[in-house]
């Protein structure tokens, strides 16, 4: 049977951290609930390798090491950009036209 909480059999091996401790061994540390959504939803496909033993979950230094790694050298997704109306209409070389004012009908 495949444990689903245990992504990776080897890193019981490895230098385990409580879930709670491991923001703090990131470069810039980071929150709780940040390393609980790296090793749940992840970021950008690549999710922190966790453990679960008893109630607890763990990773390790070297999980969190992996996880970095991954994530530069993930290809970058593009940013998806809002053009302007503006930009849009220079782009195809179209000019501004003045709308004519409205005649006063008093």
């Amino acid at each position: 049977m495949v444990n689903k909480f245990l992504e990776n059999p080897d890193l019981l091996h490895e230098t385990l951290i409580p879930i709670a401790k491991v923001g703090k061994h990131f470069p810039k540390p980071v929150a709780p609930g940040t390393t609980i959504r790296f090793s749940t939803k992840g970021v950008g496909g690549i999710r922190l390798e966790t453990a679960r033993i008893g109630s607890r979950r763990f990773s390790s230094l070297e999980a969190i090491e992996r996880f970095l790694i991954a994530q530069n050298q993930a290809p970058k997704q593009p940013v998806s950009t809002v053009t302007t109306m503006s930009e849009s209409e220079r782009k195809a070389g179209r000019k501004h036209h003045k709308l004519p004012t409205p005649i006063d009908s008093n």
